[in-house]
């Protein structure tokens, strides 16, 4: 899950797995890999937790983050007891920017020992999606001066974008023209009368 779920902005991923017949092993290291476009160069924080009962006292902790490419790698603790196979994990990092592009996306985690050898995974995430963020301009097709015959029509096509041109769903909008002299519009249709310029 994420805590805003916009596209292009800094945002907290919380991740959730539950383990497999193998426990994580001791100061083992979970990978979170992410779709290209998210950018993980500036992750600072992590925090463990567990619903394993019995390690409350001596529950893992993340020593070290680092990023490799488009992998999060989070290193968990020396020494502490770490949670019975079966048990559920959840893992949350910050700052993430998120990709650009609102879309669903997905992400692979997997643990594996120090020396890189696989333990659980890796499985892939349930999809998460991305939202355009507020309206930043309108994009108008056709965007540029077009040549109508009288009679004919013209389909004008408008929409309202993000700062990262994603579309926003939801918006209304009304046509009308500067000079009435040379056609009108029919809802979303320009139809051409004469010769002028609208």
């Amino acid at each position: 899950t994420l805590s805003y779920g916009i596209a292009g902005i800094a945002d907290t991923h919380t991740v959730g797995f539950t383990t497999t017949t193998t426990a994580i092993s001791d100061s083992g290291i979970v990978w979170l890999v992410f779709p290209s476009g998210f950018d993980i160069s500036g992750v600072t924080n992590a925090i463990y937790d567990d619903n394993d009962p019995s390690n409350d006292s001596s529950e893992p902790t993340v020593r070290l983050i680092s990023a490799d490419e488009n992998s999060l790698l989070l290193y968990l603790s020396y020494g502490s007891q770490q949670a019975v196979p079966g048990s559920r994990i959840t893992l949350k990092a910050w700052p993430i920017v998120n990709d650009t592009v609102a879309q669903n996306n997905t992400i692979l985690v997997m643990t594996t020992r120090e020396n890189s050898e696989i333990v659980n995974g890796p499985v892939e995430s349930a999809p998460f999606q991305l939202r355009p963020g507020a309206l930043h301009h309108l994009r108008v097709m056709p965007d540029s001066a077009v040549t109508v015959q009288a009679g004919s029509f013209l389909s004008i096509d408008a929409s309202g974008r993000d700062a990262f041109n994603n579309p926003l769903s939801g918006l209304t909008f009304n046509f009308d023209i500067s000079v009435d002299s040379c056609g009108r519009m029919i809802d979303s249709n320009f139809q051409g009368a004469k010769v002028g310029n609208c």
